[in-house]
């Protein structure tokens, strides 16, 4: 662009068969527009300084949400495909087994998360073992 515009002022600059009038206009001309060229130029420069970034930042706001989501739906997608091929040999009653089985799953993981919480230990999470002798004992 700044290459466009030295070259366009260069054929300006040019004062072969040129009176001396038009001589003494580029003369006086051909630096004030130099001097507004280069600073449109550098008002370009600032606007790039922050609109750049800007732009960049959205597209990567952007991916990061198409990760996040569409990771997620790659992982579903890929379990229930999973899920598909291994209720296959049950035959037309492969989706009461499916379904059997996300019930199985619903239900421990309710188990999981409706187990009181101590301090005991990490085991006390998944398997209820309360050790009185590790960590902090509650009173009834």
């Amino acid at each position: 662009m700044a290459s466009d515009n030295i070259a366009r002022l260069k054929q300006l600059a040019s004062i072969r068969n040129t009176s001396i009038e038009g001589v003494v206009t580029k003369a006086i001309v051909l630096p004030i527009i130099a001097f507004f060229d280069q600073i449109s130029q550098v008002i370009a420069a600032i606007f790039g300084l922050i609109t750049e970034p800007l732009g960049v930042a959205g597209v990567a706001l952007g991916d990061l949400v198409d990760a996040l989501i569409g990771g997620a739906a790659n992982i579903i997608g890929v379990g229930a495909t999973a899920s598909a091929q291994g209720t296959e040999p049950f035959g037309i009653l492969g989706f009461i087994v499916g379904i059997a089985v996300v019930g199985g799953g619903a239900y421990v993981a309710m188990l999981v998360f409706s187990t009181e919480e101590t301090a005991d230990s990490p085991l006390t999470a998944f398997t209820g073992i309360d050790l009185p002798f590790v960590g902090a004992d509650e009173e009834e």
